[in-house]
């Protein structure tokens, strides 16, 4: 059953920067998928996907339209730009660093003129690698700059960590800066929380928080942005950062209803679905009734208790969901204020409670394109029609 209501979007385009420490491992890939389409992400830039130039194929998603790679020789390092269905992007140019540090692309986002790029920087402090790239980008004053990823250093050493110590700020973090102020970009989380704490990377080694990724933005787009904000850090050791642009209208992608097999081990699902059966014949199996009409009948009752029994099967998953984010950002909180182990252990749980969770869903859609592929893996379907169609008409 396909949903088609087509509609406009009144959220417009969310642009994220996530470091997802690899995604060569299927199920983290899935998940990590996975929450960038809960987080609606338009305009994806990851950070380390640790994927070398023959494995690109493997960010592929029913929601992603185009994907922009540059990786490195070795599982390590690479940077991708993913863009989402229904964001109207026009390439123009890209530039892709060897090393799989960088990635540069120009382009049009609605018909205004971008420039998108996404950084892994170094884990020590090279203010000579932010000097290099900052130098790569196209000179336009026609284009707005988007410069999204993980800096790895922190643009105030007082705000951007969680550690008392007063701490010099790095030669990056200056050249960065001095980047700000005389290319007329903003970091748009710091432009809406001037003198806020809050932290995407966590270092189980020093046991201390820090805000090392960052998104800087064209004073001209700042007009049209909105809801900056860093979420959980779940999946990876470094939080999604997002952030809101709104452009024009964006059409929302049509979906296509289908039964998780998760709920069947549900007790509680699995309960309801046996009385509704039950419920059914002792309704309608009556003597006057023919077998085809009642097994019919039967087929179009089921289906909808299935979507209710689905329906309420995952209210719950994202009531739990909610939950324990919530926990963790609790906890976190505290943590950060006076860290203790108990706390870590905690927080710890929540997330492989939050992980288990994310884990099943992607294991539902493991199941659904193992369907796919046995329903229509070996039939020609739309392409062979379209070639019998147009041997008829040439035959005509």
């Amino acid at each position: 059953m396909q949903d088609m209501n087509l509609k406009t979007g009144d959220d417009g385009i969310t642009f994220c920067s996530w470091n997802v420490k690899g995604i060569n491992e299927p199920i983290k890939r899935g998940k990590v998928l996975a929450q960038l389409n809960r987080l609606k992400s338009g305009v994806t830039f990851l950070q380390e996907t640790h994927l070398k130039k023959d494995a690109q194929y493997r960010l592929t998603a029913k929601w992603i339209s185009k994907v922009y790679h540059s990786s490195f020789i070795h599982k390590s390092r690479g940077v991708a730009i993913i863009i989402r269905k229904g964001i109207p992007f026009k390439l123009n140019s890209i530039i892709e660093d060897k090393e799989g540090r960088y990635l540069i692309i120009t382009g049009e986002l609605h018909s205004k003129k971008v420039i998108l790029m996404n950084i892994y920087a170094p884990n020590f402090d090279n203010p000579l690698f932010f000097k290099k790239i900052f130098n790569n980008i196209p000179i336009s004053t026609q284009y707005n700059l988007v410069i999204g990823g993980d800096f790895n250093c922190t643009l105030d050493s007082y705000l951007d960590r969680s550690s008392t110590k007063r701490k010099a700020n790095s030669n990056s973090s200056k050249l960065i800066n001095s980047f700000i102020n005389t290319s007329n970009v903003k970091d748009i989380w710091r432009l809406d929380n001037p003198s806020g704490r809050e932290y995407s990377f966590f270092s189980p080694v020093h046991g201390t928080y820090s805000r090392i990724d960052y998104f800087l933005i064209d004073s001209k787009l700042l007009p049209f942005t909105y809801d900056a904000k860093y979420h959980n850090i779940i999946i990876s050791d470094h939080a999604p950062l997002t952030f809101k642009i709104k452009l024009k209208d964006t059409i929302n992608e049509t979906t296509t209803w289908r039964m998780n097999p998760q709920i069947l081990k549900d007790k509680d699902c699995c309960k309801y679905m046996t009385e509704q059966i039950k419920l059914f014949f002792e309704t309608n199996d009556k003597p006057e009734t023919s077998s085809l009409l009642l097994w019919d009948t039967f087929k179009a009752f089921m289906r909808g208790a299935i979507i209710s029994a689905q329906a309420h099967f995952n209210k719950e998953n994202r009531k739990m969901e909610q939950k324990l984010e919530n926990e963790i950002k609790q906890l976190d909180s505290e943590n950060i204020k006076r860290p203790s182990k108990e706390l870590s252990n905690k927080i710890a749980i929540a997330k492989y409670r939050l992980n288990k969770i994310y884990s099943n869903q992607v294991i539902k859609l493991f199941q659904q394109t193992k369907q796919v592929h046995f329903e229509f893996g070996d039939k020609p379907q739309k392409l062979l029609a379209r070639q019998l169609r147009k041997s008829e008409d040439e035959n005509f």
